[in-house]
């Protein structure tokens, strides 16, 4: 009995050990399997931007050993040619950079992957911009669940030449204006500073561009295109008096510079603004990354308000994971760290971290040590609207509506006519996404 017993007692013993090793070797096994490594090409536009992302990602990599980082860009007409191509041939990167005007298309197409469950498990969404938020989620519009989670984001602003209102004696626009006291001032700045008869210096830049017109259409009342995204409705009354706001500008008070072509009209605002040829222009705070260097002195104020109310262009920059990758959670830990813990100055002048505290921290401040009136770009997102972004905004909008309205701004045809043209022409894009 007591031999059966001891017989027992070994095998008990046996079997011990034997669990004991397996579930040491599942460890090793799961520890191995932890430390796997992981390479991402990780995709973004703007190649100027590459020192911040290799500053950025080297401190990622210090924290993540078993993950490495492959940086790629392209420019932003080339950098979307290459992704919807690598989206249709099923081969798109694991983790890369999504515009808002693209992210709906994307998501639609079933490329990109349903961050919500990872937002609900690791973030607090109290402590971010909820309204950036809201922009990304499309399915319903502005509920439905995240399909990219925005780093930052940008909204346009009214720059504005310190240097030029000191000359003439005038006070400095402030977030109480709207476009009539805009245009007013536009007035008094616009000059003949060689006595050649000829204007060389102007109060704005009025052009066809979505980050100035689209909100300009908007505050008058007006809509660019339907809530359905199926009809443009630039013909509509309210829409055609804000366009000829614009053009007026240019045509008939000669405040804003003309343009001899449509690719002058759209390029040459910034470059304008930048060596002193414009004393105003409405354009997107990434451009403060671009002015920094300009030979006077410039400060912000927030967009105009318009007859019925202030709207503002803004959006979010994002990042996305593929829907088929290959290593989600090691790509969430790319997404977490470039969009809530990447050191502050990496981010691009003019570019808003989307977590709040940090807009408000000293280190982020004072890299705007340049700038008195910050605050009116943070408090721009309580105005701020997308260009009514979706499936095909990139033709109809800024391919076709630009096209098509410029012989306004040119002076070419009258706004009703290349109104009609625009609508016209953004339908039969529209058409075919639906």
């Amino acid at each position: 009995m007591i031999s059966k017993t001891r017989q027992r007692i070994s095998w008990a013993s046996k079997l011990f050990l034997l669990i004991t090793l397996l579930w040491g070797l599942t460890g090793i096994i799961s520890l191995v399997s932890a430390q796997e490594k992981v390479t991402f090409k990780y995709m973004f536009w703007t190649p100027m931007y590459q020192p911040y992302y290799e500053k950025a990602f080297k401190v990622f990599e210090e924290e993540h050993p078993n993950i490495k980082i492959e940086l790629r860009s392209a420019p932003y007409g080339e950098y979307w040619h290459k992704m919807q191509a690598l989206l249709a041939a099923g081969n798109p990167p694991e983790v890369y950079e999504m515009s808002i005007a693209y992210v709906e298309q994307f998501a639609k197409a079933g490329g990109l992957m349903d961050l919500q469950p990872f937002v609900d498990r690791d973030l607090n969404i109290k402590d971010y911009y909820a309204g950036v938020l809201n922009q990304l989620r499309f399915f319903p519009k502005k509920e439905g669940h995240l399909y990219a989670f925005p780093y930052q984001w940008v909204a346009s602003v009214l720059f504005y030449n310190k240097d030029l209102f000191d000359k003439e004696g005038l006070s400095y626009p402030n977030d109480n204006w709207d476009y009539n006291k805009l245009l007013d001032v536009a007035k008094k700045l616009s000059k003949d500073t060689n006595g050649d008869g000829k204007i060389d210096q102007w109060g704005f830049y009025s052009n066809t561009s979505h980050t100035f017109l689209d909100s300009l259409i908007k505050a008058y009342g007006g809509k660019v295109i339907n809530e359905k995204y199926t009809k443009a409705m630039l013909t509509d009354p309210v829409a055609i008096e804000a366009i000829k706001f614009a053009v007026n500008m240019i045509q008939k008070y000669k405040v804003a510079p003309p343009q001899p072509t449509y690719e002058a009209l759209l390029a040459s605002g910034g470059e304008m603004f930048r060596t002193g040829r414009v004393a105003m222009t409405i354009d997107g705070s990434y451009m403060m990354d671009s002015f920094k260097a300009a030979p006077f002195s410039w400060d912000i104020s927030m967009v105009p308000k318009g007859p019925k109310k202030r709207v503002i262009y803004g959006g979010p920059d994002s990042v996305v994971i593929s829907a088929n990758a290959k290593h989600p959670q090691e790509a969430w830990e790319v997404v977490k760290f470039i969009t809530t813990r990447r050191p502050l100055d990496t981010y691009v002048l003019g570019g808003v971290p989307v977590i709040k505290k940090i807009t408000q921290s000293k280190e982020w401040r004072s890299r705007y040590s340049f700038l008195k009136h910050l605050d009116s770009l943070l408090k721009s997102q309580e105005y701020m609207e997308g260009a009514d972004f979706g499936p095909g905004w990139f033709e109809w909008r800024i391919s076709v509506m630009n096209s098509e309205l410029t012989p306004a701004f040119l002076g070419q045809k009258s706004v009703e006519a290349a109104a009609k043209d625009a609508t016209e022409a953004i339908n039969e894009v529209l058409a075919r996404y639906h």
